[in-house]
């Protein structure tokens, strides 16, 4: 029996109390640009509730939060009796601001304990918990109860625990006595790994002057590259073939990436484009390969 149906999804205090299980460990592409933080996190998912905090940062669309749910699913299916609760900035934001200002007494209690019950919190934005002083209070008292009752905290955050300027400083100390791993900006061999990943889950031939393009145009963020070629895979059903001439138009209109010149050229002066890089992959990535992941962002 598949565990999630052992353990149904569930509104705990607001917030959904188990991992979206199609974000795991396998279906993550690791290279020399998010390595450390992918062995950090499985290590953290074969620990449980025991150990260190961690704390993962870097930019958007990096992939921290399919490390932070791959954690979650890894240890409801070793079935090792952890109790897990996973909550993004945006859901603790809204339940907090609800629970206080319920008219209702037992509204906050309830919201209070679902936050001390877990034996490991998977917190997903920590910068972005609300400015309120009463929602920072709410997170900072939840953060140092589940300490204090030798609980375990993973968290991810786009900046260092150091720059976390908003929360108060004992559970600002708090963070940056965590692990901290940096997840960084993949480099383009990698970036093409994922998108040649994608385009294999949709059984879709792309050629490799697109895939350049489109990992050269979304340097910085995975999930903005991933619907990139999303919406070419869609647009490619009215054409006869993918082909670079067809995709530039339909991406010109989207803004690159800061730092992204807008114009991306994928050859050189002699027109040859170039053969993808090597990259070093936990998966085989040579095509065709059918694979079974999700899409999830």
């Amino acid at each position: 029996m598949d565990y999630m149906k052992r353990h149904e999804r569930r509104d705990v205090g607001g917030v959904d109390a188990w991992p979206d299980r199609s974000l795991t460990f396998e279906d993550f592409v690791v290279n020399t640009s998010n390595r450390a933080a992918f062995e950090q996190a499985s290590l953290a998912g074969r620990t449980g509730a025991n150990g260190r905090g961690l704390f993962l940062y870097g930019g958007n669309g990096l992939g921290k939060t399919h490390l932070l749910n791959a954690i979650g699913n890894d240890l409801l299916a070793a079935g090792c009796g952890t109790s897990v609760l996973y909550v993004t900035a945006e859901r603790f934001n809204t339940a907090c601001a609800m629970a206080l200002g319920s008219t209702v007494p037992a509204d906050i209690d309830t919201f209070r304990s679902a936050y001390a019950r877990p034996d490991l919190l998977l917190f997903d934005d920590v910068d972005k918990v609300g400015r309120s002083a009463t929602v920072l209070r709410e997170f900072g008292n939840a953060v140092q109860r589940l300490l204090r009752s030798g609980k375990r905290i993973i968290a991810t955050a786009n900046v260092p625990a150091r720059r976390l300027g908003d929360i108060d400083a004992r559970t600002r100390q708090a963070f940056m006595d965590f692990i901290p791993v940096e997840v960084r900006e993949p480099e383009l061999a990698t970036r093409m790994a994922i998108l040649l990943r994608l385009a294999n889950q949709f059984m879709a031939d792309v050629p490799d002057d697109v895939f350049v393009h489109v990992a050269e145009r979304y340097p910085h963020d995975i999930g903005r590259m991933k619907r990139a070629l999303i919406r070419i895979l869609v647009q490619s059903r009215q054409w006869p073939s993918i082909t670079l001439d067809r995709v530039r138009p339909l991406l010109a209109t989207d803004k690159p990436d800061a730092g992204c010149p807008e114009s991306v050229t994928t050859s050189r002066a002699d027109g040859i484009v170039p053969d993808p890089m090597p990259v070093e992959t936990d998966d085989d990535h040579s095509r065709p390969v059918a694979i079974t992941v999700k899409l999830s962002f």
